[in-house]
């Protein structure tokens, strides 16, 4: 937290993290990340530890299905700031229509800024296909299929870590 690209973007804007990395601790502790591995429903948000009986607000519950959503669009498994960040300015609230004009950005600006090229999601999503085709062999004691599956995986890690560090260097 605070290197990746919604935290860039926000300091870039003047904005302060605090309260963003609070709500992403928030909601990577309600497990909001099992939706995308397939391990059930994301829990509820149950608020900040702080929040006076630690109960979930019905803003924070949608926020927190709605990062959860951000997160499977980008084919990935676990909740960043750039999720939470995306949710909240799709919510299109007023008062988040307010700052980001204050900041001197608007809703498409922030969200085309923290929503990862098309490419970038191709690679997160064939690779994953390229790892459970791997399991799948390996299970069925097909190692020379596993073997090959795995090598596929390297090289498409290599690529897609290169295509992350392209897209976060990118202005």
């Amino acid at each position: 937290e605070g290197e990746g690209i919604a935290a860039h973007v926000l300091v870039d804007m003047g904005a302060t993290l605090d309260v963003l990395r609070e709500t992403i601790a928030a909601v990577k502790e309600s497990g909001a990340h099992e939706a995308a591995s397939g391990a059930g429903r994301a829990a509820a948000f149950r608020g900040p530890p702080d929040r006076p009986g630690g109960t979930p607000s019905a803003l924070m519950n949608v926020i927190a299905s709605a990062a959860t959503a951000e997160m499977v669009s980008d084919a990935v498994t676990e909740m960043s700031m750039e999720h939470v960040v995306r949710a909240i300015v799709k919510m299109h609230d007023e008062r988040i229509k307010q700052v980001l004009e204050s900041l001197g950005t608007d809703e498409a600006r922030l969200i085309g800024a923290l929503t990862p090229p098309e490419a970038l999601v191709a690679l997160r999503r064939e690779l994953h296909a390229a790892s459970m085709a791997k399991r799948e062999a390996a299970t069925r004691e097909d190692y020379t299929a596993a073997e090959g599956f795995r090598r596929t995986e390297e090289a498409l890690r290599s690529k897609l870590d290169d295509a992350e560090r392209a897209w976060e260097s990118s202005p």
